[in-house]
C-alpha cells in the first residue's frame, strides 16, 4: 500500500475491501483526515475511450470527489496535487482529466487549478448505453519529488 502525505491529509492506495469497483487499469486513492475518508480519485495510466490512442505521457484522473463535510478544504485540489506527484513518480509529463462539457463551474474549477482546455469529445457512457459530450483538460506535472 502506498502512502503520500499531503498535510494533515493522507492519500493511500485503497486496499481490497476498501473499494468494490472494478476499474481496470486504475488504482483507487483514498484520501484520509484522522480515520475519516475524505476524498478519492482513480488514477490510469491510459484512457483510450476519451484520450484516444495512448502516448505513454499522462496520467488520467476520474471520479474526482470530496465528502460533501470537507468542502471548502481545499481538498480537490490537494487530491489533484498528489495525483500529479504520482504521475511524474512515473516519468510522465501531463495529468489529464475530462468532465461534462456543460458543467462551466467544474471547468472553471480546472482551469483555476492550472488545466488548460484541449477539446471537447463525445465519449461513452460508463453507467449507461450512449455517449456523453466531455471536454477534455491537461496540466504539466510538476517535477518528480
Amino acid at each position: 500500500m502506498s502512502e503520500v502525505p499531503a498535510g494533515s491529509l493522507v492519500i493511500r492506495t485503497a486496499s481490497p475491501g476498501e473499494s468494490d469497483l472494478v476499474l481496470p487499469e486504475g488504482l483507487v486513492h483514498l484520501g484520509w483526515i484522522d480515520d475519516r475518508a475524505v476524498g478519492t480519485f482513480v488514477l490510469r495510466w491510459s484512457d483510450k475511450q476519451v484520450w484516444g490512442p495512448d502516448d505513454s505521457d499522462g496520467g488520467y484522473v476520474h471520479r474526482l470527489a470530496t465528502h460533501p463535510d470537507a468542502a471548502g478544504q481545499g481538498l480537490g485540489r490537494r487530491l489533484l496535487d498528489v495525483a500529479d506527484e504520482l504521475t511524474a513518480r512515473q516519468g510522465r509529463h501531463w495529468l489529464r482529466l475530462d468532465c461534462e462539457r456543460g458543467n462551466q463551474r467544474l471547468r472553471a474549477y480546472y482551469e483555476a487549478l492550472g488545466f488548460r482546455y484541449v477539446r471537447d469529445e463525445q465519449v461513452p457512457r460508463v453507467a449507461r448505453p450512449g455517449t456523453r459530450s466531455a471536454s477534455l483538460y491537461e496540466r504539466l506535472v510538476s517535477a518528480p519529488p
